[in-house]
């Protein structure tokens, strides 16, 4: 049998900047060497991100070697299907890259021929579509998110049903920060391609206190190292 492909990605949802913790940008870097993707969605408030929010969001997409975006929460599902695509794509892009440094020694896709780069593209495009896609969304649940937080339940269940239309299907996770009490963050659900589990999991969100970005990253590495096995805290 065939070992399965696994692409690891985290999306970072967030309306400002990491206030508590250790710093994001480091902690996406470590994810990156662990062949995690980290990527990043900053949410705008009337129209406005903070220069501090938009640097944090760029800055963790550079280190995590993923996508990063900036838009109103209307935007929230369409850019999240959007971010988790392109970062697939990218990820193949580079596995594919290396390939053909190693084989042939070129350096990029770009030096191939018009005919030649087409076909490498096309099954790049193929590769996303067969591999299994783990996605942990890391979800702000500070006081400022909850004019926000019903628009983003949605578009967390709107990505798992998009990731089980590929042709190879995909699981969610979900990790709150801050968590509960004095907690930074809370897995509010493991793997999951579930959707009713993961509504049930959503339902359970409140908003309150900081912004603790880099503890909640490092629970999604952690997450990640994990048995490949669906689990559920819901009862």
């Amino acid at each position: 049998m065939q070992e399965k492909f696994i692409l690891k990605q985290i999306i970072v949802v967030t309306d400002g900047h990491s206030n508590r913790g250790v710093n994001p940008v480091q902690v996406a870097s470590e994810a990156s060497s662990q062949a995690i993707t980290v990527n990043a969605i900053g949410l705008l408030h009337k129209g406005i991100l903070g220069e501090k929010g938009k640097k944090e969001i760029q800055d963790i997409a550079q280190a995590g070697e993923g996508v990063w975006d900036i838009v109103e929460v209307e935007e929230l599902a369409q850019s999240m299907q959007l971010i988790s695509r392109q970062s697939s794509v990218q990820t193949m892009e580079k596995l594919v890259s290396k390939q053909l440094k190693k084989v042939m020694n070129i350096d990029s896709i770009n030096s191939l021929p018009p005919q030649k780069r087409g076909k490498i593209l096309q099954l790049i495009e193929e590769m996303g579509e067969n591999a299994f896609l783990q996605c942990i969304i890391l979800l702000d649940c500070s006081g400022s998110m909850s004019s926000k937080l019903e628009i983003a339940k949605d578009s967390i269940v709107d990505l798992l049903l998009s990731l089980q239309a590929r042709k190879v299907s995909g699981e969610v996770g979900l990790i709150s920060f801050p968590g509960n009490g004095n907690e930074y963050s809370r897995i509010v659900s493991p793997f999951t391609q579930n959707v009713d589990k993961l509504e049930q999991a959503l339902n359970l969100l409140q908003v309150s206190g900081g912004t603790p970005t880099g503890p909640a990253l490092l629970d999604a590495i952690a997450l990640f190292s994990q048995p490949f096995i669906e689990k559920s805290l819901i009862v």
